[in-house]
């Protein structure tokens, strides 16, 4: 499956607390089409991030995770990605993206140790 367009819409609102950031963008949508040619509309509902991880592996939580919700555009549940983010297999390097998040969180929740 690949997306065929992209409506992108800039303007969302973003909620912060102690352990997460929500951001819910205000319009938007995109088209995938599947392998068998049908075709489904989704929009972004919300984006949020978990630091460390919501999930563990082999016991483990890692740095971030950051879950992109997805609905239909009826409103039902699409689909939820999650991506992980993780220093010691990524690399301990400056990251622009943690780097950012740091600035949003402050020190009182560090993302970088």
């Amino acid at each position: 499956m690949k997306p065929d367009s992209y409506i992108d819409e800039t303007n969302a609102a973003m909620l912060r607390d102690d352990h997460t950031i929500k951001v819910t963008p205000t319009a938007g949508q995109m088209q995938l089409v599947f392998d068998s040619g049908s075709r489904s509309d989704f929009k972004l509902a919300q984006f949020h991030m978990h630091a460390p991880s919501e999930h563990t592996f082999d016991g483990k939580s890692l740095d971030l995770e950051l879950h992109f919700v997805h609905t239909y555009l009826d409103g039902s549940l699409g689909a939820v990605i999650a991506v992980m983010f993780d220093r010691e297999k990524g690399g301990n390097g400056n990251n622009l993206f943690i780097d950012q998040l740091n600035g949003i969180f402050g020190e009182r929740t560090s993302l970088t140790g």
